[in-house]
């Protein structure tokens, strides 16, 4: 009977542990979804601002976009912050 006993404890034990992982994670996703949107919205309508303006070039914004996106691509692919920690 003690034997069941520790072992329900343990699958107890075990449940709640699994709860705070799955809580942990849904967290960790949804911050990870709330500010893709964030920034995908930003970039949106600081995009429409800047077209808006008379004189603006879709060249010159394009390839700031282009830029940006292959500096930070290539920091990730060399280890982005792993490299820092060196």
């Amino acid at each position: 009977l003690s034997t069941t006993n520790n072992s329900s404890a343990t699958k107890k034990d075990n449940n709640k542990h699994n709860d705070k992982r799955s809580k942990t994670l849904f967290l960790k996703t949804a911050f990870w979804i709330t500010a893709w949107y964030t920034t995908s919205l930003a970039t949106l309508f600081l995009n429409k601002i800047i077209l808006s303006r008379k004189g603006s070039s879709v060249h010159v914004l394009g390839m700031c976009q282009m830029t940006t996106a292959a500096v930070i691509g290539g920091w990730s692919s060399f280890g982005g912050l792993d490299w820092l920690k060196r």
